[in-house]
């Protein structure tokens, strides 16, 4: 008996040659599993590793089975015949895994059966939307009564690229099975080949092969040599693939992100398309068109341009006139393909270059205080060193503040050196110049404990006032003083154990502090292992809480990695990062992402960055005003507008816009905010439909008590032709079970995702819903996630639904 468990890498590599994408590559699930019997019933094991929504096929092979086929409940019949004359019987089942499959499988076979042989194996990345898995409807098993050494399969034709062909055979002795294939796809790649041989009569084999058909079409008929004479059973199916994600067009350097050039700049801009088999219907050929609009005309360099390739190039020059401008470009597949715009990217452009240090580091890996100048995340100059904060040693320096004390020009830094044995803190002060180094103030922040501190940051606060957040790996500690140029200070404990929400002490190895003009500390953190997160609060005593606010996220969406040193605001409102790697920029309009993280973007590759520190103190940062959902759907002749904040800080009021252009936005309605919240909160507005447009667009409007505002995405909503119009998630919170019931008005195919706080997918699922209510289970791909926060997303034809959904 012998076993081959097969990963079609071969097809793998050919569709990765041609350009295809892997989304709805299929794949056997684990290993197949095999079982005998000499009675009228079949265990069979299930495979390793089986999930919910993957495709099964059992084959069995039965003695003396009379005239009935197996049976299961669950299971359907594919098809069966009879071998030998009717002394053996061939037959196939197959069934799409649930949420809760047991461990095996128990088939009644014939009456009369005995001598009996199966084996299930298992696929994923089939598309189960359907009624059946089936790329073509399945024909009837080719049997044969007379001995011979080759089985034949009939043909089919499959409708699907990227389907997988397999063939199964059953044979009514314990012979060897080889050499399967097909006119197309040529050879098989074998699965399994199982034997049964009990005490040498009334043996049997059961054999399965299959293989990647890359273009639609005819298979010819499969053949399959066999090591004897043997009477058999033999059958082609096709299973079709998950179709792939909607095609998509980003612009690099990011949409989300904000540059800022000079007049007579040039910008180089990239736009990529996804991979070419999420496109259809056009001759591979795209034409690349980009356009903007601001206060001058901007000219683009090989624009519009058609290739044949995945990404084009091109220039945006002759900013000729300082102001916004907003680009975007759109990708067109010739020949009557798709059509897909990409995100804006909104571009500043400055009459003159900024000179002035707005920025400061420990530069050269602690031993230098140096000045940047920056612009809204565009980095100018810099670090250029001031001074050495440690002339006469080789002590190097942990966390660095500076305050507007007596003037944004002549504010003093403050500075601690990197040690923290024994829970010691000191804080040493000089001139903006670096003059007049001096050690200002000294406190044991744990007091008896003598554990080192391995996290000791500073960051000053607009009233002057020197904020310490210290931390042993246990305990977070925090502490105050009061600066006074260069002058001796008191250094206080405020809270001898900071609470976290939604966060560890332990994650606390690197990061910084900053403080907003409200007085709320940001507090960066990071593990060293690729978790960096903010947290946001104010001090209060004793009882001071710092709430995790987001995740951070490079511009690709994954998770933010590396040594995470220093954190300072910009007078916008927005956050520059230092890394081992260089210094990043937090755009604060990129914070109504994926649920739960901010995205941070290169400015300077720069190495040997430590601490940062700002004189500014933004009376509102937008950071910590965070959207959960934003929906929009039709109840009636009304527009109903649902939104949720996770979190909100001096926030005034939302405005909710329209347009029915999707370029001309004006106010549809006004909602008062709670204003401060660290918890979800829910608002709903009710917009009556009067227009006879087939779409509205909606977006909404954070306006803060300082006027700043920021937009969210926006959403359409399609008047005539909707398909879904509505979801609920129950149980939400959930343990084990999620149940998401939708309400549709057609027939139709959509995507269900789920996404962890990292934005990264980790449950996706095609669905087929029918018209009316539809009920989606998603319980065994949730038993490995872990206890928290995720965003679930309906993506139809229409646009993307959103609901938080929270696992205990």
């Amino acid at each position: 008996m012998k076993k081959i468990t097969f990963l079609f890498v071969f097809a793998f590599i050919a569709n990765l040659i041609m350009g295809s994408t892997a989304f709805g590559q299929i794949l056997q699930r684990g290993s197949s599993t095999n079982g005998t019997s000499t009675n009228t019933s079949l265990l069979i094991n299930k495979p390793t590793g089986v999930v919910s929504g993957d495709v099964m096929i059992v084959n069995i092979a039965q003695r003396n089975n009379g005239a009935n086929a197996p049976t299961l409940a669950g299971w359907l019949p594919i098809a069966s015949g009879a071998i030998d004359g009717g002394t053996t019987m061939g037959a196939l089942l197959y069934k799409v895994a649930g949420g809760s499959e047991p461990a095996s499988y128990t088939f009644t076979l014939g009456s009369g059966a005995n001598n009996n042989e199966g084996t299930i194996v298992a696929f994923s990345g089939v598309d189960v939307s359907g009624p059946t898995p089936f790329d073509v409807a399945p024909g009837s098993l080719s049997v044969s009564n007379i001995s011979g050494t080759t089985a034949t399969a009939t043909g089919i034709i499959t409708a699907t690229a990227n389907a997988a062909v397999i063939m199964f055979a059953q044979a009514d002795n314990n012979q060897s099975m080889g050499t399967w294939s097909t006119t197309s796809p040529v050879t098989l790649t074998e699965l399994y080949e199982d034997q049964y041989n009990p005490g040498g009569s009334n043996d049997l084999t059961v054999g399965a092969a299959s293989e990647i058909k890359a273009t639609a079409g005819a298979t010819g008929n499969g053949t399959m040599t066999v090591g004897g004479s043997v009477r058999w059973g033999a059958m082609l199916i096709a299973l079709k693939p998950m179709p792939p994600p909607p095609p998509t067009v980003t612009i690099n350097p990011p949409a989300l992100s904000i540059s800022t050039i000079l007049v007579g700049g040039t910008l180089p801009l990239t736009t990529t398309r996804s991979a070419n088999g999420t496109w259809s219907g056009g001759n591979g050929n795209f034409t690349y068109t980009w356009s903007s609009t601001g206060p001058s005309v901007v000219s683009f360099t090989s624009n519009p341009n058609t290739i044949a390739g995945t990404s084009s190039s091109t220039t945006a020059s002759n900013f000729t006139v300082a102001g916004t401008y907003t680009i975007k470009c759109t990708v067109s597949e010739d020949g009557g393909g798709l059509t897909v715009i990409s995100s804006t990217k909104t571009v500043n452009v400055l009459a003159s270059a900024p000179t002035a240090a707005n920025l400061w580091a420990t530069s050269s890996d602690g031993e230098r205080v140096s000045s940047f100048v920056v612009s809204n995340g565009t980095y100018f100059a810099g670090p250029t060193n001031i001074f050495d904060p440690f002339p006469s040693t080789t002590q190097t320096t942990a966390a660095l503040g500076r305050n507007d004390k007596p003037s944004a020009a002549l504010g003093h830094f403050y500075w601690l050196p990197n040690d923290g044995t024994n829970g010691v803190v000191n804080v040493y002060a000089s001139t903006s110049t670096g003059t007049s180094i001096t050690l200002i103030g000294t406190l044991d922040v744990n007091g008896a404990s003598n554990n080192a501190l391995g996290f000791v940051r500073l960051g000053m606060g607009p009233d002057g006032t020197g904020w310490i957040l210290a931390g042993d790996g246990t305990t977070l500690y925090l502490a105050k003083f009061m600066s006074n140029g260069v002058n001796p200070v008191t250094i206080i404990v405020e809270d001898a154990a900071v609470g976290l929400v939604n966060g560890l002490v332990s994650t606390f190895v690197n990061g910084d502090i900053c403080v907003s003009g409200s007085g709320n500390i940001f507090a960066l953190a990071n593990n060293g292992s690729g978790v960096t997160q903010i947290f946001t609060g104010a001090p209060n005593g004793s009882s001071t809480i710092l709430t995790k606010t987001f995740d951070l996220i490079d511009n690709n969406g994954a998770a933010f990695t590396g040594t995470v040193n220093g954190v300072a605001f910009d007078l916008l409102g927005s956050i520059y990062l230092s890394t081992g790697a260089g210094l990043y920029f937090i755009d604060q309009n990129t914070v109504n992402g994926p649920a739960g993280t901010v995205g941070c973007f290169l400015v300077s590759a720069v190495t040997g960055l430590q601490d940062l520190a700002s004189n500014v103190f933004p009376s509102q940062s937008t950071l910590p005003v965070k959207l959960g959902t934003f929906i929009v759907t039709k109840q009636g002749n009304n527009a109903v507008i649902d939104w949720t904040t996770l979190t909100e800080a001096n926030t005034d009021h939302f405005e909710i816009e329209r347009s029915f252009d999707g370029v001309n936005y004006t106010t549809a309605g006004t909602k008062r905010a709670v204003g401060n919240s660290a918890s979800e909160t829910i608002y709903q507005y009710i917009d009556p439909i009067t227009t006879s447009s087939k779409i509205i667009y909606y977006r909404l409007k954070t306006v803060d008590i300082d006027a700043k505002n920021s937009l969210s995405k926006i959403v359409p909503l399609r008047l005539n032709g909707i398909k879904v119009n509505n979801f609920t998630v129950f149980p939400n919170p959930f343990t084990n079970d999620l149940k998401v019931q939708i309400s549709s008005d057609k027939e139709t195919n959509i995507f269900v995702r789920i996404s962890n706080s990292l934005g990264q997918q980790v449950v996706s699922r095609n669905v087929m819903l029918q018209s009316g209510e539809n009920i989606v289970v998603l319980n065994s791909e949730l038993a490995s996630l872990k206890s928290g926060m995720y965003l679930l997303e309906l993506v139809t034809e229409e646009g993307k639904m959103t609901q938080k959904i929270i696992k205990r």
